[in-house]
């Protein structure tokens, strides 16, 4: 739930937004594999 959270503020700023969110979004899901 925390993600999509993230993810929704994320959109909230713009598409612009988009491809960085992409990658934040690999690197959490990362992290959460390692967790």
């Amino acid at each position: 739930m925390i993600a999509s959270k993230f993810v929704q503020n994320i959109a909230k700023r713009g598409k612009k937004s988009i491809k960085r969110m992409r990658k934040t979004e690999i690197q959490f899901i990362a992290k959460a594999k390692k967790a």
